[in-house]
């Protein structure tokens, strides 16, 4: 039962697989399926549709990256970040000048103005932020 089980998935996720753009991003697994897939001792991973609405998102320690779609993204196990193409980052000075800027909706200080830009946040006025 089980070598049919494994041969069963194997040719879905083969078939799924084939569907992949070459252009898409490298397919990794997902983690263990909750289904027959996790007894057969193998991890499957989501088949993702060819449609082209890319992300910017990120692998734990990795830099940004576009990725041709979500599921694409979240089968590399990256953080989406925003929808859109990945815009490149500035090489930022080393200088401190603290400047309060909102970040994901809470004040935060960074060290300058670039740091601040690159990560998207809203600068609210020069130097740190009051707690």
């Amino acid at each position: 039962m089980k070598t049919m089980i494994k041969s069963l998935v194997a040719s879905v996720f083969l078939a799924a697989a084939s569907a992949i753009p070459a252009s898409a991003a490298p397919v990794t697994p997902a983690g263990p399926a909750t289904s027959a897939g996790t007894e057969a001792g193998i991890t499957l991973v989501r088949a993702c549709p060819r449609i082209y609405r890319p992300v910017c998102a990120r692998r734990r320690f990795g830099p940004p990256r576009t990725y041709p779609n979500a599921c694409v993204a979240r089968n590399n196990r990256a953080r989406i970040l925003y929808r859109g193409r990945c815009r490149p980052t500035r090489a930022c000075p080393r200088i401190y000048r603290p400047v309060c800027a909102i970040f994901r909706g809470r004040p935060r200080t960074f060290a300058n103005r670039c740091l601040a830009r690159n990560a998207r946040a809203r600068i609210i006025r020069p130097g740190p932020c009051r707690r």
